[in-house]
């Protein structure tokens, strides 16, 4: 009639339960329940193991002991641990230091725990400044040090803990260990100085600060006057004491000079006077042109060249002057006009020849038929070839003579008219008579006749 009960786990210590055995069977369990109802005596047994603790050790994350420990045992202290730039300050459990003796009663980790070394860096600058850090870590950053200044003098490199060679660049890298010192080693200054004239080097050495420089005598240099020496734009003054590298250059003023040319009455695009330098590139001279003539060159009072060239590196004023030869193509022109019907002249021939500029020509005249030719006349050939005469042919006058017939009516009438010109005649005979022609053959009563020659015309008339 119980009721239904659970066995309680029983405690022993340093030990953990495990289960029971016995009525239950020969597998440990930890729950027991005896069910109401249940008849018979009953026998248990408790089953236990012995408690063990993890434990584990580690030196800067490393581990080096991991095992299980019995309860109430110790763990062997490890030898004192060390690392590059770092004081050892013991082993923890979390922040408190862990004491060897103590017995173990749970799981552990124990850890070394070190404190950041920190060095000093010395240093000797002699008289210079650097701004340089006094003291460094193995954690640091590399430290590049700065070289130090010192008026008048040169920073040659540092000695010491670098050891006895000067070392202008020296770094402590990060990771290093122990006490720097650094002396600072210095040379006086010297400087660079150069005096250059064009592309030759007069002097390159090496001067001690405060030292002069002697100034050397003045160069010459065709085409150009030497203005000095110069310091950048600034003449130098050989009497001031070196305190800079130089670089001092000579100075020089390009020439111009003058090329004149008389062009003898020609003519060129450019200037007659034309200014050129050494540096000038080459150049031809321009040929002048001059209308009607030919240019033969250019004098300058000895030869005469065609093509003058004034190379580079030509120097001096020069003087030419235009040389030429006249034409014996140049144009002129003959007119021919004949006198119109109207007494007004009209242009009937025109032509072209050719001969030398400036010289004097009669062009002859032509004849025309029923024309009278006018005198010649005598011109100048001019250079534009616009030169040019006109002949006026009068034309001629001829009589035309009409015979009368007593037995006709005649209209047109006798007398002179120009060559060329047209008369009308008609004729109207009387009562009883016929017209039959006139003495040239022509039969009509009226008629038109063209005068080309003294004319005589006679109507002939017959009776009815």
């Amino acid at each position: 009639d119980t009721n239904t009960f659970t066995l309680n786990e029983p405690e022993l210590y340093g030990y953990n339960f495990i289960g029971w055995t016995g009525s239950n069977g020969d597998t440990p369990q930890k729950t027991v329940t005896i069910e109401k109802g249940t008849t018979g005596n009953l026998e248990f047994t408790a089953n236990y193991e012995i408690i063990k603790y993890h434990v584990q050790i580690k030196d800067n994350g490393s581990i080096i002991y991991d095992d299980m420990v019995v309860i109430d045992n110790e763990v062997t202290k490890p030898s004192d641990p060390s690392k590059d730039g770092y004081t050892f300050l013991g082993w923890y459990v979390g922040d408190t230091e862990y004491d060897f003796i103590n017995e173990v009663k749970s799981d552990l980790v124990i850890e070394s725990k070190y404190s950041l070394d920190t060095y000093n860096i010395t240093y000797n600058l002699g008289g210079g400044v650097a701004p340089n850090p006094s003291s460094y870590t193995y954690e640091s950053d590399d430290i590049i040090l700065n070289q130090p200044t010192k008026d008048k003098y040169i920073f040659e490199g540092w000695t010491g803990s670098n050891g006895t060679t000067p070392e202008k660049n020296v770094t402590i890298t990060k990771n290093s260990t122990g006490d720097k010192n650094y002396t600072a080693n210095y040379s006086k200054i010297k400087f660079d100085v150069i005096i250059q004239d064009l592309n030759n080097t007069l002097f390159n050495d090496k001067v001690e600060i405060d030292s002069l420089v002697t100034k050397p005598n003045d160069p010459v240099r065709e085409g150009y006057t030497f203005l000095g020496w110069y310091l950048d734009d600034t003449e130098y003054d050989f009497n001031t004491p070196v305190n800079d590298n130089l670089l001092i250059k000579s100075k020089y003023e390009l020439d111009t000079y003058t090329i004149y040319l008389d062009t003898n009455g020609g003519v060129v695009n450019g200037d007659t006077n034309i200014d050129y330098t050494y540096e000038t590139p080459s150049f031809q001279l321009e040929h002048p042109t001059l209308e009607g003539y030919t240019f033969e060159g250019w004098s300058d009072g000895t030869t005469t060249v065609k093509d003058v060239t004034i190379e580079n590196g030509s120097t001096g004023d020069k003087y030419f002057k235009a040389i030429y030869k006249a034409n014996t193509d140049t144009k002129y022109t003959v007119n021919h006009y004949k006198m119109d019907l109207n007494g007004e002249y009209t242009i009937l021939d025109t032509e072209y020849f050719y001969g030398t500029t400036d010289t004097s020509v009669t062009p002859d005249v032509k004849t025309y038929t029923g024309f009278t030719s006018p005198s010649t006349k005598t011109i100048n050939i001019d250079a534009d070839g616009n030169s040019y005469v006109d002949y006026k042919y009068e034309r001629n006058k001829y009589l035309l003579t009409i015979n009368e017939d007593e037995n006709a009516i005649i209209i047109g009438t006798s007398g002179n008219y120009y060559y060329g010109q047209e008369v009308e005649i008609s004729i109207e005979p009387e009562l009883g008579y016929n017209f039959i022609k006139w003495d040239n053959g022509l039969t009509d009563k009226n008629i038109t006749l063209t005068i080309s020659e003294d004319t005589t015309i006679t109507p002939v008339i017959e009776l009815i």
